[in-house]
């Protein structure tokens, strides 16, 4: 940040940052841990000496403004994430039989709640893909209907999804999902959590759900189950609904930023 700092100053030029993350308590504390220099009172310090500072959410900018005194602009900057090879391997959903989970922070992503899903839901496989402590979670397991991955390379990963019939992410801390990207452009319906401005961009009960707490969430899916939610329309969906989050449409935006850097 520092370098940053010193650059920006030595060469005059005109900067803008993009902001990925909502900072709570929870992501705070881990890049905390990483950085192990860095204070809570700093952090707004990263930010102060740009031109311009351009969120991904709604709800990341006013979240980030209110506690941290950082301003973004009114246009959001999502990441031009490469998702093609999802979109091309897309496929519409008919019965649910396997869900998954991407992640590798299971504490603050909500492993605990997946775990449980799974408990409640023997005839369903859960995958699990990413990093963590296995024995840790496998406690908690009450059937053999759970299957660890581990991390995996975007081929492998990629085929594991193509396989799935819903994407579930229980966290309540999170910035904007990559992996909620990918898995809508491969027609593949999310339920995710509350908490961090993910009912700005999920079409609730077209494009998938963003529920508030487990029982919701048991609730839902049970509902999947019985049919009494259509997997096959929300599949449908989300097919259409990623062409909006294409990589190219996605960077023209930051073209946008830098023209405006200039033109203001």
């Amino acid at each position: 940040m520092r370098l940053q700092k010193l650059l920006v100053w030595i060469f005059n030029v005109r900067t803008f940052k993009t902001m990925r993350n909502v900072i709570d308590d929870k992501s705070l504390d881990i890049a905390l841990a990483e950085l192990r220099k860095a204070t809570k009172g700093d952090i707004n310090a990263g930010y102060d000496f740009v031109d311009h500072v351009y969120s991904m959410t709604p709800f990341m900018a006013n979240h980030n403004k209110k506690h941290w005194g950082i301003n973004s602009q009114r246009n959001l900057l999502l990441p031009p994430n490469d998702f093609t090879s999802f979109q091309k391997k897309s496929r519409v959903r008919h019965v649910l039989e396997n869900a998954i989970f991407i992640g590798n922070d299971w504490k603050r992503k909500g492993l605990s709640d997946y775990i449980a899903l799974a408990n409640a839901f023997p005839e369903l496989t859960f995958h699990v893909v990413g990093k963590g402590n296995e024995k840790l979670y496998k406690n908690e397991i009450k059937y053999d209907n759970v299957e660890f991955h581990g991390l995996l390379i975007e081929s492998q990963l990629l085929e594991l999804v193509i396989k799935a019939d819903l994407h579930i992410l229980p966290s309540h801390s999170e910035g904007l999902p990559r992996v909620w990207l990918e898995t809508l452009a491969n027609g593949l319906p999310s339920i995710l959590y509350s908490g961090y401005g993910m009912e700005d961009f999920v079409k609730n009960g077209k494009t998938g759900f963003v529920l508030n707490e487990f029982l919701d969430l048991k609730n839902l899916t049970r509902s999947i189950l019985t049919d009494e939610v259509s997997l096959e329309e929300l599949s449908k969906n989300c097919i259409e609904e990623s062409i909006n989050y294409h990589p190219k449409k996605l960077t023209s935006s930051y073209e946008e930023a830098i023209q405006d850097l200039y033109y203001e």
